[in-house]
């Protein structure tokens, strides 16, 4: 009775199964110590159906793996991302409240200035009123001298200022 042949695999038919690179099956021999059964048309490496399974589950349980570590290396990048932006966002907001206390600062100062400023400005005008008084005064006792002195009799002139000057 002859024996019933079993199913062999290249290594290009193992990756286009996987849907993975024939140098990545390739490596995965290398490292895993992997002997063909067979050697094939055109030198072709033949493997069984265990290597091909044992290949098969490798990749499988990779890309599960691969898509589990992704989802959650995601959501842990995600997740430094959010709390180093929402550190710097306290920093900032620190920042603006020193401003914002600096600013309360410099308006108290100029409502403080603009207050001295008008004092000084009412005191100015109490004293150009004080001022304006006083040479209204001074300037009516002039005033006064000089109304009597026009009712004083003319000096003596000279003779040619008289002729030329009337």
């Amino acid at each position: 009775m002859a024996k019933a042949k079993a199913k062999t695999y290249t290594i290009t038919d193992i990756a286009r199964i996987c849907g993975v690179a024939v140098s990545s099956v390739s490596d995965y021999i290398r490292k895993h110590d992997l002997k063909p059964t067979e050697i094939g048309d055109h030198n072709a490496k033949l493997f069984t159906y265990q290597d091909f399974k044992q290949i098969k589950d490798y990749y499988e349980n990779k890309a599960r793996n691969q898509a589990k570590t992704t989802r959650t290396d995601y959501k842990d990048e995600l997740i430094r991302q959010l709390k180093s932006e929402n550190e710097m966002l306290r920093q900032q907001l620190a920042i603006k409240d020193k401003q914002i206390a600096e600013s309360h600062k410099l308006i108290t100062q100029v409502n403080q200035l603009s207050s001295q400023t008008n004092k000084i400005a009412s005191q100015a005008q109490q004293l150009d009123l004080i001022k304006n008084n006083h040479q209204i005064a001074s300037h009516s006792t002039t005033h006064d001298n000089t109304n009597e002195d026009k009712n004083q009799p003319p000096k003596h002139q000279s003779f040619f200022h008289r002729l030329f000057n009337n």
